[in-house]
């Protein structure tokens, strides 16, 4: 999945629309952070782009963690 698909795919999930863009910078950040750590260790870009999206998990999953009540 690509990244744009995976933040799509979380912020669908999001009833407060309002809340849709922070959500997505933030995990946006998270996955180029994890990339560029696969890239330091040598993987290209498009595959460490994969691989930190993979990383990130289930993309309904993730959006339960922006959703649930503490």
């Amino acid at each position: 999945m690509r990244m744009d698909e995976y933040l799509r795919t979380v912020t669908e999930q999001v009833r407060c629309s309002r809340m849709h863009d922070s959500i997505a910078e933030e995990l946006k950040d998270h996955i180029l952070d994890q990339a560029e750590a696969f890239e330091e260790e040598g993987t290209d870009h498009e595959q460490a782009l994969e691989l930190a999206v993979r990383e990130m998990g289930d993309p309904v999953e993730t959006c339960l963690l922006y959703t649930s009540p503490s």
